[in-house]
């Protein structure tokens, strides 16, 4: 008899997150919900977590449909890009140049979903609300060997500029199932993810500013005060990163009743093989100067989410993510107008580090 209290239990706490798969006819292990506006259409309801907890009662019915629509605001901080590749040549410098661009910016867009007892389906797109990145290009380079000077782990040139987006836009689309859940208790479950996440990072540099570069007069690379100021338009720079993840979700759906809303916090954690691919014009070389990059790799994220669910329809949100990208590959070097068609893959690198925090507000159909 015990078990099968408990398993009715779990029934009943499930249905209060997911009625349209339990009618209102179904056997409930506690006594019917009191008469109220989350209660009156809905299936009886047995003790939920702060009753388990305080031997309060049955907790309220909570109907939650199951596709939704949100729309999110998403605000990047710490967040950058780089790139970087060596000399060919095994004798000289490696790094010989390495490029970093922030993306310090805010981006919105929506997330679609629909959702079942036992797995859920999602996906996202967002792309920047404005033209404005924070943060400034920093060029590097590591030019001692064609001065004749001896190398240094010191970079010899600094250049820096401000930057805009030309284009920017994030997809990510999963499958969530639920593998396992608790028995009565603290309401866990665990889901197994999988799905598919694309980056694309499309940024104009402006204004450069070189701060540190070669003194002919002393033919040494020094600070340059000033430092010299190139107006206009130096780099168009692109990025993609194409993420296959495998991973898995920790939620723990709370309902408390009274005036508490029931609140849903979701932990992720998930691992990616990532294909990514760079393209860079520098604008202001001779003849038509264009950098591209294949690597390969992986990436490691984790989140947090916590939602509030004020009505049967209409939730708040807020999440809390980190991204942590790392490729190698081919670096090719093309100047057609100059001849130059060179690839190699000596110290070729790109890689990302991406914090970011979501708000975002969902309506339930």
């Amino acid at each position: 008899m015990a078990a099968l209290l408990t398993g009715a239990n779990s029934l009943a706490q499930e249905a209060a997150f997911y009625p349209s798969d339990y009618p209102s006819d179904y056997p409930s292990a506690g006594p019917p919900c009191e008469d109220g506006p989350a209660c009156d259409d809905g299936p009886a309801c047995g003790p939920g977590f702060c009753g388990l907890l305080a031997g309060m009662g049955t907790a309220p019915c909570r109907h939650f449909g199951e596709f939704y629509v949100d729309y999110r605001i998403r605000r990047f901080g710490s967040a950058y890009t780089s790139y970087e590749f060596g000399d060919p040549d095994p004798a000289g410098a490696s790094p010989l140049s390495q490029l970093t661009f922030p993306l310090n910016s805010t981006w919105n867009g929506f997330e679609v979903g629909l959702e079942d007892p036992r797995w859920a389906v999602r996906g996202e797109w967002l792309t920047p609300a404005g033209g404005g990145i924070d943060g400034q290009l920093q060029d590097r380079d590591w030019l001692w060997q064609f001065a004749g000077l001896p190398p240094s782990r010191d970079f010899s040139d600094l250049g820096v500029a401000p930057q805009r987006w030309i284009d920017g836009q994030m997809a990510d689309v999963a499958l969530e199932i639920k593998l396992w859940e608790s028995q009565g208790g603290i309401p866990i479950s665990v889901w197994p993810v999988g799905g598919f996440r694309w980056q694309k990072f499309e940024i104009m540099a402006f204004d450069l500013r070189q701060l540190k570069g070669f003194d002919i007069q002393t033919y040494q690379y020094v600070w340059l005060l000033p430092p010299p100021v190139t107006p206009g338009d130096v780099i168009r720079f692109r990025q993609e990163y194409y993420h296959y993840y495998v991973g898995g979700q920790l939620r723990i759906d709370l309902d408390c009743g009274g005036p508490l809303p029931p609140v849903r916090l979701t932990f992720q954690g998930d691992w990616a093989d990532i294909q990514a691919y760079n393209s860079d014009h520098h604008l202001l070389r001779e003849g038509i100067f264009i950098i591209k990059q294949n690597t390969q790799g992986n990436a490691w994220h984790v989140g947090v989410t916590g939602e509030i669910f004020f009505t049967d329809q209409f939730t708040v949100g807020v999440e809390g993510e980190y991204t942590q990208i790392r490729t190698s590959g081919s670096h090719h070097f093309i100047n057609q107008p100059l001849a130059i068609d060179q690839t190699w893959t000596r110290g070729v690198h790109a890689w990302s580090n991406q914090t970011a925090v979501t708000l975002f507000l969902r309506l339930r159909f």
